[in-house]
């Protein structure tokens, strides 16, 4: 499970506020394309379960043709990401959780 640099969070940002702060818009820089779509239809699906939300990492696991455990972790002022998908870079697991936490995070 490689950690891949996600975002940055500003000075004295916490992890909520860095989540807070993101848009669509936003999510078309962290990942490619057709990935966010892969992981909004994930999302919308509600195949993200069991979030266990941190002051410093989120954790869930996401269903699929398996069940993947991917999780968000704070490290200094970055934010990176893991899945332990097969996939080599940032995945649709990864993409459906940055998704639900953003979204869950606003309301």
């Amino acid at each position: 499970m490689d950690e891949l640099l996600l975002f940055k969070l500003a000075p004295g940002e916490t992890l909520t506020q860095g989540f807070q702060s993101l848009d669509e818009l936003k999510l078309t820089m962290l990942f490619p394309v057709n990935i966010l779509g892969r992981g909004f239809t994930y999302y919308y699906e509600e195949w993200v379960k069991n979030i266990q939300i941190g002051s410093e990492s989120i954790k869930a696991t996401i269903q699929g043709n398996e069940n993947y455990t991917t999780q968000v972790l704070q490290k200094g002022n970055e934010v990176y990401g893991n899945c332990n998908c097969p996939f080599d870079g940032k995945c649709k697991h990864l993409a459906a959780l940055v998704i639900y936490v953003m979204h869950d995070m606003k309301s």
